[in-house]
């Protein structure tokens, strides 16, 4: 790469951290500056333009996406609709980090007429909206009737209490090709062991043997109601003569939360109300509502609301509500998309946004053209979720692509350059509606772009790939880059 190109990338690299900070949308009060503590918001992600969990916009642009593949490590990766996740940020609305947190990765032992079993968890779909956001099904999955016994699974719910018993509430569905080299099961934990005596502990159905597991943070003992992350190889996991499944954990992670004024959001099922006491439990999280506002106002919380909390940590662990916001799919939008529209088919009237699949049969259209929806327009997205993505209610068309904006373009690729191992640049001659009518768009990305069935290399010479990202001038800032569907 030449001065000149090397020049352009850093001040691309800029713009892109100033936009981020500039374009913060939604949110509340700012909860510190550069260097402060970080917050976190902990919930289901309901849309994209940011990223919405629960109905809190963040401006993930500049925020790197990964996921926990193995103990120790870490990949780059891609936020889906339904998928459980974390957002790390200093100022409310602009996030630094995304993690995502799948609740069960594994074999389905068992279908259910309502759902699935699966390293010993019960997992439910959900079709209600005012129960929580509507179960997603993905990776070949329409519905539950797809799923198989023997079919690998991913699985993002909420944890919700049936009886004595966690179950999960699931939020994604989505079939894996094979089995991944690390199992993975999120829980409470329940039926712990004495003191002194090994580490072993239920997880739903599941015993879990932790003896030989790394246990996480350094220093921390297992306790009953602490939520943690399982990691454990696929032969790790053995069947009882009592019927039962045992898994010998490589890791356990135990989930803490912060304490002290920091801001968190999280997002859940309510389980244990206790008007009296004012507290009620959040997956395994002690809310207290006594200072809360309940919005919508008038409404009443009760067991079984979806709910997302605002509010910070006390000392013991508790979660001091300032708001607790219950979602019933009357008040707001369940889901919000902002984003390029492609692949549209004008007898379905649907298109995709941001990979999700939009039905737009039934939306009234805002400040579109006589000529009404069509592929390469900008558009915002609101309405509700179906099982395999967004039932649009509006759309609104913009004039033009927003500054900053994360905007898609497909084309052929030319002139790959590799700056180091993780970041380099290409041309992209635009093809199709998505083209934008313009020239060869450099294209550059770096160790947070995410690259779907692509390697980051020569080998993208000739190919044809679709990428999102920031255009700045003459030049995209990737933060996806992905093999033509």
């Amino acid at each position: 790469m030449t001065s000149g190109s090397i020049q352009r990338w850093a001040q691309s690299l800029a713009t892109l951290a100033s936009l981020a900070v500039l374009a913060a949308c939604g949110g509340a009060v700012g909860s510190g500056g550069t260097g402060a503590p970080l917050s976190v918001s902990a919930g289901t992600v309901t849309g994209f333009g940011s990223i919405i969990i629960d109905g809190a916009r963040f401006d993930d642009r500049g925020a790197g996406v990964r996921v926990e593949t193995e103990p120790g490590k870490s990949v780059i990766a891609e936020v889906k609709l339904g998928q459980q996740v974390e957002a790390d940020f200093e100022v409310d609305g602009v996030a630094k980090a995304v993690r995502i947190e799948a609740q069960v990765l594994g074999t389905v032992s068992e279908v259910l007429p309502d759902g699935m079993k699966l390293l010993g968890q019960t997992v439910f779909v959900n079709a209600a909206p005012a129960s929580g956001p509507v179960t997603q099904f993905a990776g070949g999955y329409a519905r539950l009737a797809d799923v198989k016994a023997g079919d690998v699974v991913e699985i993002h719910g909420v944890s919700t209490l049936q009886g004595t018993t966690y179950v999960i509430q699931a939020t994604r569905a989505e079939k894996k090709p094979f089995l991944p080299a690390y199992l993975r099961v999120a829980s409470v934990v329940s039926g712990l062991a004495a003191a002194g005596a090994s580490r072993a502990f239920l997880l739903g159905e599941l015993m879990v043997d932790g003896t030989n597991a790394i246990l996480l943070p350094e220093g921390r003992a297992l306790a009953n109601g602490q939520t943690v992350v399982v990691l454990a190889k696929p032969n790790a996991l053995q069947s009882l003569q009592s019927g039962g499944l045992r898994l010998l954990a490589d890791q356990i992670r135990i989930k803490e939360r912060l304490n002290g004024p920091l801001l968190a959001y999280l997002g859940g099922v309510v389980t244990q109300y206790d008007p009296t006491a004012t507290t009620f439990l959040l997956g395994g999280i002690k809310v207290n509502f006594a200072t809360a506002t309940i919005v919508p106002s008038g409404r009443t919380l009760a067991n079984g609301q979806y709910v997302q909390v605002r509010g910070s940590f006390a000392s013991e662990g508790s979660l001091v509500a300032s708001q607790a916001k219950i979602r019933d799919g009357r008040d707001d939008p369940e889901a919000e998309l902002k984003g390029t529209l492609i692949g549209f088919d004008s007898v379905a009237r649907s298109f995709m946004i941001r990979d999700v699949n939009v039905d737009a049969s039934g939306a009234q259209l805002e400040g579109c053209t006589a000529i009404g929806l069509s592929d390469g327009l900008f558009v915002e997205v609101k309405g509700s979720l179906s099982a395999s993505g967004v039932r649009a209610q509006q759309v609104h068309c913009e004039t033009g692509e927003p500054v900053g904006a994360i905007v898609e373009r497909k084309g052929v690729v030319s002139d790959v350059r590799i700056v180091d191992t993780s970041s380099g640049s290409f041309m992209l001659a635009p093809s199709g509606t998505l083209a934008g009518g313009g020239p060869l768009l450099s294209v550059q990305w770096n160790a947070q772009t995410f690259f779907r069935n692509l390697a980051a290399d020569s080998s993208l010479n000739g190919k044809t790939v679709e990428v999102e990202g920031v255009i700045n001038g003459s030049t995209m800032l990737a933060t996806k880059i992905k093999a033509e569907d």
